[in-house]
């Protein structure tokens, strides 16, 4: 067959005969490979392919007479295939990771024994402040409650949870940038209801026709009780305020009601020389009454102006009063600064003395929270709401955005009214366990009928697409969430709990005290001093101590040096954090008084964490790491793309090298097939 198959594609080669491509076919065979097309069983496909290759270069010509190339082609798929076919995997395996990922929410966050939380509604685009109506109609469309959104929109929710747009467009956010930006936080700020009379107050910054950013704040009448999906008439007033230039996150903020008057706070606009000036509305508590006029007895009232803010001024001083809230008939506030934050009672008249330094921050202040925590709305727990168990209760709870803390969440105050001072320190009662470049940033809550209602500047859940939430905090030891809480959650909660991070950084460029809990160098440093002759000197020294706790450990010692590699790492960083003094005799860190459970859970959660390693091997792993590791994050694009070019480009090579070139294949054949073929062609 061999020696028909060559003298036929001689004898059509001189001749210059080419086969007939069938109508609809594609590609132009000889007739052996036609019959190969067709289920010859005279000619299996393996057959056609040796044969092809020993018909020479020009059997491979997918442009030249006879179109064996466009056989060969057919017959096998390009590199160009093999890589579309690799990506449609990479698609395939990626969506069925997507739609098989279960990942619990709630296992980002820490509460208290006992304590659970569940999405009340999801639809919001950057929320930031919630009131709940007190007494909603029972009807299943009866407003339940307010949210505002940054961009100007008002939104309610019915009984139902049917979420409807209030009010919208009334005035221009403008803001410079988008969030994530700190530029972008300007625009609604807060919201209170009235029920007497069905008045809805809303405080928001805006761009004024030269672009200028200003304060400004809006009534919206319903009806009396119970309030509606929308506004029966609309009050702004911008004409107070636009004396004086506001700023990003330094603007209107919170407004309570005080009986029949309401009261407002004012950040600073970046002004702190107009903090204590009463002819300026910033850096105050301003109170009003509900038609937005002065009220008499203000203590600095002159007439009945409603454009001078010195007929406003109830307390002056302030930087950035973000919350505000009443108990009784005293209010307490949230302040941000630079580098520190307070929590203040405010009185008639007072004056908190912003003068642009943080030490003034700190004046006056029942409590400094530092480094900052970004306070920004509170609310206040009576003890007569049964809500929450009684510990729990008489109690303020601040929703912090995280700042420099990181710690972000609700944060539990006891005051003691009776000496105006905190009764106990304060208890992080929500924490955010992986807050970091601004993941989540609580900033609003409020007290509904069953349980302490939270809203985020940014979507709690992490799917493609998922939108600004209300997120229901509730007593109920059947469902806590605890039981979401993972392992690395768990050691998260330890060192952020514990302080660690106060004296140990996160990374080596970190100016702390203590050396840096890095991914990069821990392990290997550890590894290093293990390793070290003076490392079991100083250990067979400790062996010969009889005095705790040095001989308690003597054991832990001996097995720490029994271990190798990343277990020895982990058990030396086990009963370190159990007992500093384990193998040394003197240590500045404290004892911690963790169980070995915990001890475990944070040095299991450390060693995992560990890209370090030393020389090449560690250099390289320290750069593939960030593109590779982690939560998911756009740098992980460059990762997947990187291994996939990868991947790509050996299944290419491996494919070319067991498939030569046509050229690979003319070399080859030429010299064997060129003496048996030139006799042939004589003889035709």
């Amino acid at each position: 067959m061999r020696q028909e198959f060559r003298k036929e594609h001689m004898a059509t080669k001189e001749s210059g005969w080419a086969p007939i491509r069938p109508r609809g076919e594609v590609g132009v065979l000889p007739p052996i490979a036609w019959a190969a097309a067709k289920g010859s069983p005279e000619l299996s496909p393996r057959c056609l392919r040796r044969e092809l290759r020993l018909a020479g270069p020009a059997a491979l010509d997918g442009a030249g007479g006879n179109g064996y190339g466009a056989a060969e082609r057919e017959a096998w798929p390009s590199g160009f295939h093999w890589l579309t076919l690799l990506v449609l995997l990479l698609v395939t395996a990626a969506g069925a990771r997507a739609a098989t990922d279960t990942h619990d929410w709630r296992g980002d966050w820490e509460l208290p024994d006992g304590f659970t939380m569940h999405i009340d509604t999801e639809a919001y685009d950057a929320p930031t402040s919630i009131a709940f109506v007190p007494n909603p109609g029972t009807s299943p469309k009866s407003p339940r409650y307010y949210v505002t959104e940054l961009e100007g929109r008002v939104k309610v929710v019915t009984q139902d949870r049917s979420v409807y747009t209030f009010a919208e467009k009334l005035w221009t956010r403008g803001a410079l940038k988008d969030l994530p930006d700190p530029d972008g936080e300007s625009g609604t700020a807060a919201i209170t209801l009235e029920p007497e009379r069905g008045y809805i107050f809303v405080s928001f910054t805006y761009r004024d026709p030269h672009n200028i950013l200003r304060n400004g704040m809006v009534r919206f009448d319903c009806e009396p009780q119970v309030f509606g999906l929308k506004p029966l008439r609309t009050h702004l007033n911008t004409e107070l305020f636009k004396q004086d230039i506001s700023l990003v996150t330094h603007q209107i903020g919170s407004m309570v009601l005080d009986g029949t008057n309401l009261m407002v706070s004012v950040g600073d606009g970046g002004q702190h020389f107009k903090c204590e000036n009463v002819d300026s509305t910033l850096g105050k508590l301003l109170r009003m009454t509900l038609d937005m006029k002065p009220v008499r007895d203000n203590p600095y009232y002159e007439d009945d102006d409603p454009l001078r803010p010195v007929n406003y001024v109830w307390a002056s001083g302030l930087r950035n009063p973000f919350g505000l809230t009443r108990v009784g008939d005293r209010y307490f506030a949230t302040e941000n600064g630079f580098d520190i934050d307070r929590f203040l009672e405010i009185r008639q008249a007072d004056n908190f003395h912003w003068d642009g330094h943080d030490w003034s921050i700190g004046m006056n202040a029942p409590l400094v929270l530092g480094p900052t925590h970004a306070p920004v709305h509170l609310v206040f727990l009576p003890q007569s709401n049964t809500l929450f168990p009684p510990e729990h209760r008489s109690k303020f709870y601040v929703a912090m955005a995280g700042g420099k803390s990181m710690r972000a969440g609700l944060l539990a105050i006891d005051y003691d009214f009776a000496r105006s001072r905190l009764a106990s320190r304060p208890r992080q009662f929500a924490l955010h366990l992986t807050e970091k470049d601004r993941e989540v940033d609580p900033v609003g809550v409020a007290i509904g009928p069953d349980g302490l209602y939270m809203v985020s500047l940014y979507p709690v859940r992490k799917d493609r697409g998922a939108k600004g939430a209300v997120v229901r905090i509730s007593y109920d030891p059947a469902n806590q969430i605890s039981r979401f809480l993972g392992a690395d959650a768990k050691a998260q909660t330890i060192l952020v709990g514990r302080a660690c991070y106060n004296c140990h950084g996160q990374r080596t460029t970190d100016l702390n005290v203590a050396p840096p809990l890095d991914r990069e160098t821990l392990v290997p440093r550890i590894l290093e001093r293990l390793h070290s002759k003076g490392y079991r000197s100083d250990v067979a020294e400790l062996d010969r101590v009889e005095i705790a706790p040095y001989a308690a450990y003597r054991a832990a010692r001996k097995e720490v040096l029994a271990a190798r590699g990343d277990q020895q790492a982990r058990l030396w960083m086990t009963y370190h954090i159990l007992e500093p003094m384990f193998d040394r005799k003197s240590s500045a860190m404290p004892n911690l008084g963790l169980s070995r459970e915990e001890a475990e859970d944070v040095a299991n959660y450390l060693v995992r964490q560990n890209i370090g390693s030393t020389g090449l091997v560690g250099f390289v792993k320290s750069c593939v790491h960030p593109f590779l590791y982690g939560p998911a994050k756009r740098r992980h694009l460059v990762g997947a793309f990187a291994m996939g070019f990868c991947l790509a480009f050996a299944l290419l090579a491996g494919w070319k090298l067991a498939h030569p070139t046509r050229t690979q294949v003319a070399s080859a054949s030429a010299p064997a097939s060129a003496p048996a073929e030139r006799p042939v062609s004589k003889a035709a």
